[in-house]
């Protein structure tokens, strides 16, 4: 299970998911980052709070990073 606690202000995001990101709940997480990307200026993630993360998961935070970089040029 996953839970992402997620504040955004001034165009800046903060997520902060817990429990478990892996195969089940990575589309829950690359749902809520490509939701927010288009009217956000940067973008920070906690992750102190998962407990495991599999290579799914890895996938999705390297996907977001891509976009976030191009935006910083």
């Amino acid at each position: 299970m996953l839970h992402i606690e997620k504040t955004i202000e001034n165009g800046k995001a903060f997520l902060a998911p817990q429990g478990r990101l892996d195969t089940v709940t990575a589309p829950e997480m690359e749902g809520v980052i490509k939701q927010i990307l288009p009217g956000i200026t940067s973008l920070t993630l906690d992750l102190a709070g998962l407990e495991y993360i599999s290579s799914a998961g890895l996938r999705v935070l390297l996907a977001a990073q891509r976009p976030c970089r191009r935006r910083a040029k």
